[in-house]
Formats: C-alpha cells, structure tokens, sequence
C-alpha cells in the first residue's frame, strides 16, 4: 500500500512492507508547467529530502552530465555507472547526451538541463519512447534524478525498475504540463542495475543522477596519483642509496 505524506515542497511516498519486497522510501517533487532556467522549489526539496537518506548508504555520486561527450551511443560511461540506452535515436535535442533545448520561448515542455540552462555545457539525457538501464559499478541502496518535460497527455507512464534481492517496479508522477520533477527512492535490498522507461512520443530528459558509489572526484584522483608519484621518487631514491 502507498500513502501519500504531502510536506512543504516535498510528496514523500512510503511504499508498506510486503511479504518478499524490500522496504522501499521514495521521494518525489514536481513543479508543474515550470519554464526552462525557472524555479523547481518542489523539485528541488525532494532532492534535499533524498540526498541525506542515500548518504547513510554510503558515499553519493551525482551525475549532471555536463562533461559527459555529446551524442547518442547505445552505451556510454559516466562516474560509476555504464548507461544502455534502448530507444531510437531522434536526433541532437531530443536523443542521446544532448545540450540543445528545443523549448518554445517561457515553456519546459521538452527536456532540457537542470543546471546551466544558458551555457554551452548545459547536458543532459534523452531517451524518447525507449529506456535506459544504468549498471552501477558498485551495488547502491539509493537511485535519483530530476525529470524535465514530462507531460501527462503524452503518456500516463513512467516506470523504474531495480533488481536485488527484491526487485521492484516503481511507477513515478508525471507533470500535466511539462517542467521539472525529481524522483529518488532508498532500498533496504542493494542492487546494481536499474532502468527507466518511458513508452511514447514524449520528448523528455532526465539530470542530476544519483546513486551511492565509491569513484574518486577528480581532486582525490589528483591526491592519489601525486601519493603513487611520491611513493615511486622514494623508492628510487632509496635504491641509489643502496647502491
């Protein structure tokens, strides 16, 4: 059973134990008709709501996508995770990693990026009328993303499903009038795929992807192989001495 618990900018949905599922907490927010480079208050509270509940699984990788290299691939890499795509490739704006955002003037009704919305490097991932399946590199206990021009008229279906030792298929709001919405969920049960589907013609994005994982930020990289750099001179320098 699912009860609906509606808090100040926050629809935070508890799915009840069942036998054999695991126990599942998603979080959800959506500002209905919000234009591109426009406010996502509810979205936005959802996230906040979210972030903390996957941190006590661990560390927190979020994906904008805006190094992610542009096009569309059948697979492609981002931190910690692979991403398949089943779906046609409809071209730069509507398929793939794209940073065009073909929205008429004041409208988010197609997808478009959650952040940087005026920049070159503004990315994000459409999918129309297919899915994508992300394989973390590391099991996780926790899935989130902002969704962009979802419309209802388009489609009454929007579903993502994990595996584990439960897997479930959870079915998410979509906005009536397009906009910007987030959706994360924890999991009692760890799992290591999950796909998101959305059937028709709806010309949609998804950004800011979150999941726990342990990739290096590019600063702890930089830490890491200047320690391997440092270890390596020592050595060195210890053999000549020896010699």
């Amino acid at each position: 059973m699912i009860k609906n618990l509606y808090r100040t900018g926050l629809a935070a949905l508890l799915l009840a134990a069942t036998p054999g599922l695991a126990a599942v907490t998603p979080y959800s927010g959506v500002d209905d008709g919000e234009i591109v480079g426009g406010g996502s208050a509810n979205a936005s509270a959802a996230q906040a709501g979210f972030l903390p509940a996957a941190a006590g699984y661990g560390n927190v990788l979020t994906n904008y996508l805006d190094t992610v290299p542009l096009g569309f691939n059948a697979s492609f890499a981002i931190r910690g995770a692979i991403v398949t795509l089943a779906a046609a490739n409809l071209g730069d704006g509507y398929s793939g990693i794209t940073d065009n955002q073909f929205n008429p003037p004041g409208t988010g009704l197609n997808g478009y990026s959650t952040i940087e919305s005026n920049t070159d490097n503004a990315r994000w991932l459409g999918f129309p009328g297919g899915s994508a399946t992300f394989t973390l590199a590391q099991a996780s206990h926790s899935f989130g993303f902002y969704m962009t021009g979802l419309e209802l008229g388009l489609g009454n279906t929007l579903t993502v499903t994990f595996d584990g030792a439960s897997g479930q298929t959870l079915n998410l709001p979509i906005a009536t009038n397009g906009g910007v919405a987030y959706f994360g969920f924890t999991s009692d049960d760890a799992f290591s795929t999950v796909t998101i589907s959305r059937p028709g013609a709806d010309n949609w994005g998804i950004d800011g992807i979150s999941f726990n994982g342990s990739v290096p930020e590019p600063s702890s990289w930089a830490l890491l192989i200047l320690g391997f750099g440092l270890t390596g001179a020592m050595m060195r320098r210890r053999a000549a001495l020896a010699a």
